[in-house]
């Protein structure tokens, strides 16, 4: 009997131990990376879609941050605060999006939208950026 007690704790404790490791790995998202939902429009050739580029630097995270609406605006580069995998940013008054972005990385992509209402292109509040290549590339 004392043998299984020992078995069954031993078991739990191996258990907990591989949940814990999983649960905090789960949590470690790289957040440096291009998010981009740019594309073209074939029929017209128009740009649409914006493209944020997290990388660090020795003043904390940058996003340099670019949107087209029928053709690219001039990049902007900005401070970002990020928290685990929490992202806010604030754009400039410009030409294009401007105002605080707030969002959520994951392994797969960038999640968010602008404070201040701003739609994406394809007329929706939340902005999906996929992780991968530049539109550029």
């Amino acid at each position: 009997m004392k043998a299984l007690v020992i078995s069954i704790f031993l078991a739990a404790a191996v258990y907990t131990l591989h949940s814990e490791a999983a649960a905090n790995q789960s949590s470690r998202v790289k957040v440096t990376g291009i998010y981009s939902d740019m594309r073209s429009v074939p029929e017209s050739g128009d740009i649409l879609g914006i493209e944020v580029f997290v990388l660090p630097s020795r003043s904390g995270y940058q996003v340099v941050f670019q949107d087209a609406e029928g053709s690219p605006n001039v990049p902007t580069v900005v401070p970002a605060k990020i928290e685990k995998n929490h992202i806010e940013f604030d754009l400039p008054e410009r030409q294009g999006y401007s105002g605080k972005f707030v969002g959520v990385i994951t392994n797969n992509d960038m999640r968010g939208e602008f404070t201040n209402g701003q739609l994406s292109s394809s007329g929706k509040k939340t902005f999906i950026l996929k992780r991968g290549r530049s539109y550029w590339q």
